[in-house]
């Protein structure tokens, strides 16, 4: 079992390696060298990706029934078939020569089965060409396609085979098939795909190429820290709909079973960063997929600010910490110049409501207060009670409407006398609702 302190495990070098004959079904000797044939042939033999299984075996899983899943370990036979589902397909093994490889191919393998030696290996000299007609060079891979590369890897490893059948030791062809690689795997690696770095490690590994091998393996390894880390993050245990909180569960517990396979840090067991977020993000979708709702999904809070009335801006905040039918409170703030006086003042309310578990939506009082200053000294104080109604219209939004009732009123305070005013209105002429996005989470207990 991997200590604690370990935090880079060589990358070729890991606790278990594959060994499964049924790892590479397709992998083989290309099909141009005939089963007369003999001499190196590293599709032979391909090796198979060295991961961590006893790690994976370990890493959390899900078990029991589809309806009521709970978490587990992935074990050894799903680490085994996990690792199955790595093996690289597509690899230059599963190639077939270039086209215009395959006429000179059959024929110098015709010539070695009639003894013909010395006519075979003349006549695979001159595919040594074919792939460096273009300014002398090899064979640019960057400017090609990696199929197109793969396919003259692929041509070539058949020409050596024939080679060393004819009496030769194919080095040439070798050395044609390990520089073809060598371009195309340096041009390709730094941005390839996880699926195609692992690929490329694998050919590496096939064709001796080490350095390539371990870089690619590296790359592996923080493609796969990057993926897990990422699933870490963006799981979310409040979402609504239960096959997508499944799916994302699912997601994540493979993201780690992925990157325990391939020895990312911090994946070894209980106490190590990464599996212990991993860990308690899937026992919280857990357990919010059996009907029970995390407390941070229960918090949520909007704010807005608008403009009314010409000249007024309306600015306000709530929140809930039981969720978006849970009880709410919020506060208000009104300030700018009062149209119907034509002097700047301010005000504040504070209100809360609930949205009725059997209703989308609900109304409430905002009791506002503030004051209007006035010339010569004077202010207006006033209240102005206003109507909130507030409904429900996705997920993520509430619709607001705020609006006086009219019913407000005023006074006017003068350094020398005070006077009651008629009702006054707070008019909202201007977009009286309006939508809110709610922001999940809260300063809640």
């Amino acid at each position: 079992m991997r200590g604690k302190s370990e935090a880079i495990i060589p990358a070729i070098v890991i606790s278990f390696s594959i060994c499964i004959s049924a790892c590479n079904p397709s992998q083989g000797a290309p099909k141009a060298i005939g089963e007369s044939s003999q001499g190196w042939d590293p599709c032979a033999s391909m090796p198979t990706l060295a991961l961590d299984l006893e790690g994976a075996a370990s890493a959390p899983a899900l078990i029991s029934s589809e309806d009521s899943p709970t978490l587990g370990e992935l074990g050894p036979q799903g680490a085994q078939a996990l690792a199955i589902q790595l093996v690289p397909q597509g690899t230059f093994c599963d190639s077939a020569p270039p086209a215009a490889f395959q006429p000179i191919l059959e024929k110098a393998q015709q010539l070695a089965d009639q003894g013909d030696k010395a006519g075979a290996r003349m006549l695979l000299e001159s595919l040594l060409d074919m792939g460096s007609r273009s300014g002398g060079h090899l064979l640019n891979t960057r400017l090609q396609t990696t199929s197109q590369a793969r396919s003259f890897i692929a041509g070539y490893l058949a020409a050596a085979g024939i080679d060393q059948y004819a009496g030769g030791d194919g080095q040439d062809f070798i050395d044609h098939a390990n520089a073809t690689f060598s371009e195309m795997a340096n041009g390709e690696l730094n941005s390839a795909s996880f699926e195609e770095t692992l690929r490329l490690a694998n050919e590496a590994q096939g064709l001796g190429q080490d350095d390539i091998a371990q870089r690619a393996l590296e790359r592996a390894r923080d493609i796969a820290a990057e993926g897990l880390d990422a699933a870490i993050e963006d799981l979310d245990p409040c979402l609504s709909n239960p096959q997508d909180l499944h799916d994302e569960i699912t997601k994540l517990l493979l993201a780690f079973q992925t990157a325990s396979l391939l020895g990312v840090p911090d994946t070894y067991g209980p106490g190590q960063s990464r599996y212990d977020a991993t860990w308690s993000q899937a026992t919280k979708a857990l357990k919010a997929l059996g009907g029970e709702t995390p407390d941070e999904c229960k918090g949520f809070s909007f704010s807005f600010s608008r403009t009314v009335s010409g000249m007024v801006t309306m600015t306000g905040e709530a929140h809930s910490c039981g969720g978006i039918r849970g009880p709410w409170l919020g506060t208000l703030n009104l300030s700018g110049t009062w149209t119907d006086f034509g002097n700047t003042g301010e005000a504040k309310g504070e209100f809360e409501f609930t949205i009725p578990e059997d209703s989308d939506e609900v109304e409430a009082i905002i009791p506002t207060s503030g004051q209007i200053h006035a010339d010569e000294g004077c202010s207006m104080p006033f209240t102005d009670p206003l109507q909130l109604h507030v409904q429900i219209v996705g997920e993520s939004e509430l619709q607001l409407g705020i609006i006086s009732t009219n019913a407000g009123t005023a006074s006017m305070v003068c350094p020398d006398e005070t006077l009651s005013l008629p009702s006054i209105m707070t008019v909202w002429t201007e977009e009286p609702t309006f939508v809110v996005d709610l922001e999940r989470g809260a300063n809640c207990p």
